[in-house]
């Protein structure tokens, strides 16, 4: 059996792990005005994001070092490049103090976050662990569809969790 690969989305770091990671090339702490976002602030420039997992964090400590103060806390180019690469995405919003800030746009959730978020979200925890019971006993004469049967009620078991 070959196990699916799905792309999970990164569990955000805290702000004591991303000021670790920041090295002093930039200080991450709550943004005053929206207490969900984090205030990253380096050398000459402030921006607002929504917290980031560790691969986000540093395309933007890479993209923000390289390209404002030419210090070179990157890997150099093979670092400039990669983030050219995967360039974060972000948008300028209004706060309500009149202050402008770039926000971080969110990746786009994969089609199996979608799925178990839905899940989550319309049935009870009692129902998804029947579902999966039901799944767990299911037997058909063809092994790859036992074998997509068991993973599927594994997965609704860990969204039970």
């Amino acid at each position: 059996m070959t196990a699916k690969r799905t792309k999970r989305t990164e569990k955000p770091l805290t702000i004591a792990q991303a000021n670790e990671m920041a090295a002093g090339h930039a200080e991450v702490s709550v943004d005053p005005i929206d207490a969900t976002l984090w205030r990253v602030e380096g050398d000459g420039w402030t921006e607002a994001h929504e917290p980031m997992g560790r691969a986000a964090f540093a395309r933007l400590l890479a993209d923000k070092c390289l390209s404002h103060d030419g210090s070179g806390c990157g890997e150099g180019s093979r670092a400039k490049a990669q983030v050219e690469r995967e360039k974060i995405k972000t948008y300028a919003a209004k706060m309500p103090d009149g202050r402008t800030v770039r926000c971080t746009v969110p990746e786009d959730p994969t089609p199996d976050e979608v799925l178990f978020d839905a899940i989550k979200d319309n049935f009870s925890p009692q129902a998804v662990a029947a579902m999966a019971a039901c799944l767990q006993a299911a037997n058909t004469k063809n092994r790859r569809v036992n074998q997509q049967l068991t993973w599927f009620a594994g997965e609704l078991v860990k969204c039970v969790r």
